[in-house]
């Protein structure tokens, strides 16, 4: 998981990865200046989520 993170935004500066890990729904939801709920990892959006699921496991 790390090696294909680090493959994947490798060719970012910080100001790229800030504005992308800005877009992700924890940052979003989050109010300014308060902490990130934990709970907020498990709803993302296609590109940051990294859990595949096959059609069997979706109701």
């Amino acid at each position: 998981m790390i090696d294909e993170v680090l493959n994947r935004l490798s060719g970012m500066n910080a100001t790229q990865i800030s504005d992308y890990s800005h877009g992700d729904v924890p940052w979003l939801t989050t109010e300014n200046g308060k902490a990130i709920e934990y709970e907020s990892v498990f709803y993302r959006a296609a590109p940051y989520s990294v859990r595949e699921y096959k059609d069997d496991e979706i109701q």
